[in-house]
């Protein structure tokens, strides 16, 4: 009896553990099995046929499956219904009658949808994504498989340990409106839960290089500029709660390598001493900041991320800590920020600090705000007319106007043109090197001396290594380099051939084709194309097997479809000499010796176009549809 009982117990501890060795891994099961985000919103975009109620469409990533969400502006409440089940495998009708309103037709081109496709590779990514508890819930698939992580299981952990540690810092509680955090110390309690996940982070990160060095991240998809940005993100937000000896102990252990520190000294280096300069992402902003605070460079530069300037406690912070004028503080941001700014258009011209200090003065009850077209700003010494593009205005662009009218006598740079474009300053401004210096008064030559010797400053430090080793930087460093080389006045041809000539030697088009990289080979080829036809030329005969090759082994089951159909763009561009957006506008004539790549590409295009995967891609079909379109209108007959 005794043996029986033994044999049966050891049978059932068999089985278990040979059920538990076997069972279905959950985080592989979603990765195989789930959609991608692509083929959802396609879904969302043929099924919606209204506007949402008072409320936002979003979508949930869940272990149960895809949900539309709509969140209701006025109770603040978010509403759910499955779209796509597991035990289906596939989509499901749905009901939101009582969500809509059935007197506006929804555009296929309606931005939500559209908005949410930026961020397709995050939900792609993530086991389970878009909702309040996602990262609670990320973190307890990928805990109960502990230790036998993956990397891409601790890059998640790592992400939504993130969030949860941004929700302590900002005290966002489920169920609570969320209240603006200001410049200021927070409760010890909230220190030390914050510090605990910003630890275990950064141990994430730390694992994955120690088993990796080559592991790409998502998004920024080099490991050490991730894991500097990281350190440099952390040391910030512990600045922004007077945490300064925490801070400094991130910033001692904060690391860039030596490629991505000299390229932040050349943005510093362009800069007129205490001037500010405006910079837009990550790794055009955290590298600057570790050089200044660490390496005690250009720490004259006031550096303000114009992404942070939507939040009260950076404006603050910097305000304080920089010790600037300017009217918006924490106090008054409030009420720029609760509501849309909408432009006027043909309004009257307005003194902008007056117009400023009334609205921060005034209340009303309506939901948005009326902003004049145009704007008067003193600035070194002139009257700087200011009109604001498009339908509305962010708010951040406010702070940046009320600093250039509170400090008329300091200057101003801005890391992107497309920033002095947003504030209708399209000619004014000089180049300096990576950067672009606000001038009082628009100017038809966009570069002097200064400009020389800054660009003679980039091109000294530009070679194949140097573009190799920043990674998916090197694009940036490149357009800024090459586009102020094309765009020097006629004054200065012979300073323009001989940087040509140089940079030919210095960054070969074979060491280009090496590093694998085709938007690199676009951005060169467009300088070429421009200023030395024969190089162009060469560049693309080089290039053709590498490029044959490279369409030749694209197909919709790669993982890495999307960047397929990017190269497929960029090649075009190369051997057409035109981006595919702008080819109605300008006549061009192919030489025969570039025909057989573009040939190549629409024998792609049309094998793609009608596939199965596609199909169910929106957007990728779309491209594929403009590839095609422009593909037809060239004369690619061999002569």
């Amino acid at each position: 009896m005794k043996l029986t009982s033994i044999l049966i117990g050891l049978f059932f501890l068999f089985n278990t553990n040979y059920s538990n060795a076997f069972r279905m891994d959950e985080r592989q099961y979603i990765r195989d099995n789930f959609p991608h985000m692509e083929e959802v919103l396609t879904f969302l975009n043929q099924q919606l046929e209204y506007e949402c109620n008072d409320c936002a469409y979003g979508v949930a990533k869940k272990q149960t499956g895809y949900y539309l969400t709509m969140y209701n502006y006025s109770t603040k409440k978010t509403e759910e219904v499955p779209i796509w089940k597991p035990e289906l495998n596939g989509f499901t009708a749905f009901d939101i009658d009582d969500y809509v309103d059935l007197t506006k037709v929804r555009s296929a081109n309606s931005s939500d949808l559209n908005n949410l496709y930026n961020f397709r590779a995050k939900y792609d990514f993530m086991l389970v994504f878009g909702y309040e508890e996602w990262a609670a819930d990320a973190i307890k698939i990928i805990s109960s498989y502990a230790p036998f992580l993956s990397n891409e299981d601790r890059e998640i952990m790592a992400r939504a340990n993130g969030y949860l540690a941004l929700d302590i810092i900002e005290n966002r509680i489920s169920g609570k409106e969320f209240l603006p955090r200001k410049y200021a110390k927070i409760k010890q309690e909230r220190v030390d839960l914050f510090m605990d996940k910003v630890n275990l982070i950064m141990d994430f990160w730390t694992e994955i290089k120690k088993d990796d060095e080559s592991y790409r991240p998502l998004i920024i998809s080099e490991l050490n500029l991730k894991i500097g940005n990281e350190y440099m993100h952390y040391y910030n937000l512990l600045i922004s709660i007077k945490e300064e000896k925490l801070a400094d102990d991130f910033l001692k252990r904060a690391y860039f390598s030596p490629s991505q520190v000299q390229s932040a000294k050349n943005l510093l280096y362009g800069c007129p001493e205490k001037s500010f300069l405006f910079t837009q992402g990550d790794s055009d902003t955290f590298p600057l900041w570790y050089v200044q605070k660490k390496l005690d460079y250009r720490k004259d530069v006031i550096v303000l991320n114009t992404s942070l300037l939507y939040t009260h406690w950076y404006v603050q912070m910097n305000k304080e800590r920089r010790q600037y004028t300017s009217i918006i503080d924490q106090k008054n941001y409030g009420k720029l920020l609760n509501k849309g700014q909408y432009i006027d258009r043909g309004s009257q011209v307005e003194p902008f600090s007056q117009w400023l200090t009334n609205k921060l003065t005034l209340t009303d009850s309506l939901s948005y705000s009326l902003v004049p077209e145009s704007f008067m700003i003193p600035f070194q010494g002139s009257n700087l007319e200011i009109k604001l593009k498009g339908p509305s205005v962010g708010q951040n662009a406010f702070i940046i106007l009320d600093l250039i009218a509170s400090n008329p006598d300091r200057e101003f740079n801005f890391a992107s043109p497309f920033q002095l474009y947003s504030l209708g300053l399209v000619d004014n401004y000089l180049s300096r090197g990576k950067s672009f210096l606000m001038t009082n008064t628009p100017i038809s030559q966009h570069s002097d001396q200064e400009s020389i010797d800054l660009l003679d400053n980039l091109l000294f430090y530009m070679d194949y290594k140097y573009l190799a080793s920043l990674n998916n930087t090197a694009s940036s460093e490149l357009n800024l380099l090459t586009y102020g080389i094309a765009e020097l006045a006629n004054t200065f041809d012979t300073d323009r051939e001989r940087m040509l000539q140089k940079f030919i030697k210095q960054v070969p088009t074979t060491s280009l084709i090496e590093i694998g990289n085709f938007g690199h080979l676009e951005i060169v080829n467009s300088l070429y194309a421009d200023q030395l036809p024969y190089q162009s030329q060469l560049l693309k005969k080089e290039l053709k097997t590498a490029a044959l090759d490279r369409i030749k082994k694209i197909t919709s089951l790669n993982k890495t479809f999307d960047q397929d159909i990017s190269d497929m763009e960029e090649l075009f561009s190369i051997y057409a000499g035109v981006r595919i957006q702008w080819l109605q506008y300008e006549e061009v004539v192919i030489k025969n010796a570039d025909k057989d790549v573009l040939i190549a590409i629409k024998e792609k295009v049309d094998s793609l176009q009608e596939n199965p995967v596609v199909l169910q891609r929106e957007w990728t079909h779309l491209k594929l549809v403009a590839m095609k379109v422009a593909l037809d209108g060239l004369d690619l007959s061999q002569e």
